[in-house]
């Protein structure tokens, strides 16, 4: 099976809700098809824990955030990073990364690819959710995103759904929630890929 690292920040205080929510979804999604090892915020707080974890990965694998970033690292709950341009990027060879985080789409992305990451698949700059009632609806994209992939299609074509998907919840919701649309737009149009060139 493939190793998948998922890192949620389970204990932040506005998302950490809504990070658990779409966790819980992907690994009922990838349940007895991908290995997942969760490292929640307890873990990610101090880099160590997950540097050695990464360091012992020989083979290719997924990497998923679901945690605060911005455009040079992956941060938890405290605002410390425990993924970071220039200091453990070089962990994510032969790495499929995934990251719902803001603005880590701009430099620590394409630093993953530089150094032989496989595929980046984020956002370029802030990025919006909900906790309670909402949480569902800003989720729908990112399982979207795993459930064709766990079909068997590429990067670009589970890409291609999910920027279908938030077209289709703004749709749904722009005449009676304005607010909630922009924001599903506002996420949509900062996706970006980074892939590795052979």
């Amino acid at each position: 099976m493939i190793k998948t690292i998922l890192a949620v920040d389970n204990a932040d205080i506005v998302l950490g809700d809504f990070f658990s929510y779409c966790a819980n979804m992907i690994k009922q999604i990838f349940s007895g098809k991908f290995e997942v090892s969760e490292f929640t915020s307890n873990k990610i707080s101090n880099d160590i824990s997950i540097n050695i974890h990464l360091e012992q990965i020989k083979s290719a694998f997924i990497f998923i955030a679901l945690t605060h970033g911005s455009v040079s690292e992956l941060t938890c709950f405290d605002f410390l990073p425990y993924i970071s341009v220039g200091k453990n990027t070089c962990f994510f060879r032969n790495s499929l990364s995934f990251c719902f985080s803001c603005g880590a789409g701009k430099l620590l992305g394409k630093e993953i690819v530089d150094l032989g990451g496989k595929c980046f698949v984020g956002h370029n700059n802030t990025i919006y959710a909900s906790k309670y009632t909402w949480k569902k609806l800003f989720s729908k994209p990112i399982i979207c995103f795993w459930v064709n992939f766990v079909l068997g299609k590429t990067v670009f074509a589970c890409i291609n759904a999910k920027r279908v998907e938030y077209t289709r919840l703004i749709d749904e919701i722009y005449e009676t929630d304005v607010f909630h649309a922009i924001y599903l737009l506002e996420n949509r149009d900062s996706l970006i890929v980074y892939r590795i060139e052979r």
